[in-house]
């Protein structure tokens, strides 16, 4: 259990040195503030290398189905004109 007057003299002190000195706790407060913006930035940075390494392997991807597309077409085209007769 905790002793509850101790508790209430503790924090009573931390409220009191508060109120006298509000600079020290205002400082963490913004140390605290600056490194979790730092991390945010780099979260950025790392979503933004992530993102730009999805849009190439997707490119690549993409480009790969278009080659087979057209190499499928150029061989229909080819079967076809096959079985139509000689071109001249």
């Amino acid at each position: 259990m905790v002793n509850a007057a101790w508790l209430e003299q503790v924090v009573w002190e931390d409220c009191r040195s508060f109120i006298r000195n509000p600079g020290e706790a205002l400082a963490e407060a913004q140390q605290q503030l600056h490194a979790r913006m730092q991390q945010g930035a780099q979260m950025e940075e790392e979503r933004g290398r992530y993102l730009r390494g999805h849009h190439r392997r997707c490119s690549r991807a993409w480009h790969q189905v278009d080659v087979d597309v057209h190499q499928r077409i150029e061989r229909a085209q080819l079967n076809e004109s096959a079985a139509n007769g000689p071109f001249c």
